[in-house]
């Protein structure tokens, strides 16, 4: 199957063959709360059935609901850990969706290019190149401030290195005459994963 993605190349060209696969593992959120009003937000692959998001895109819902190929798959458990923004959902039937390979933040530096892919506005699925600004340490893990535009639908979406692999998490963004976006570190889900 063909991916419809829009690559949104600010400072260089991606490798496509490369991203169209990780592509294939981002997933789109839907939460409903009680009022019935919706949160949208996108979630990565992290193991089978395994999906990691930003916790605001789920907080206090009654229902969240994995979106993959057209179809609606309902979360059957969420882990969250609040303090860091970070939920782990399972999805029963979605085995198949292929985890993304996962790097370390420890590898990163300021100046090296990073593509974050999420949901634009919890519509289309966009690719956005920039370059990593800051590293920020924080308790136990160093949160990635960059370059790479999102919104708030492409919360929970993913940050990768151009060798496709996930460093960081999208979480929350500043506005301002320069904004700025930031992502927690792959090495949190880790530590999720392992508990």
């Amino acid at each position: 199957m063909l991916l419809s993605t829009s690559f949104m190349a600010s400072a260089s060209d991606i490798d496509r063959e490369l991203f169209n696969p990780i592509v294939a593992s981002i997933v789109k959120i839907e939460a409903v709360t009680d009022s019935g009003s919706f949160s949208l937000g996108s979630g990565v692959a992290v193991q089978p059935s395994r999906f990691v998001t930003s916790c605001h895109v789920t907080a206090q819902a009654v229902s969240i609901t994995v979106l993959y190929q057209g179809l609606r798959w309902p979360v059957v458990r969420e882990r969250a850990n609040t303090v860091r923004d970070l939920c782990i959902l399972q999805v029963r039937g979605l085995d198949d969706v292929v985890p993304v390979p996962r790097g370390k933040v420890s590898d990163l530096r300021v100046g090296a290019e990073v593509a974050a892919i999420g949901y634009t506005f919890g519509a289309g699925l966009a690719t956005q190149v920039g370059t990593v600004q800051a590293l920020h340490p924080l308790a136990d893990g160093t949160v990635i401030q960059s370059a790479t535009y999102f919104n708030s639908g492409a919360s929970g979406g993913g940050l990768f290195q151009m060798d496709g692999k996930l460093v960081g998490i999208l979480t929350f963004r500043l506005k301002g005459a320069e904004a700025y976006y930031f992502s927690i570190p792959v090495d949190w889900i880790e530590s999720e994963l392992a508990r």
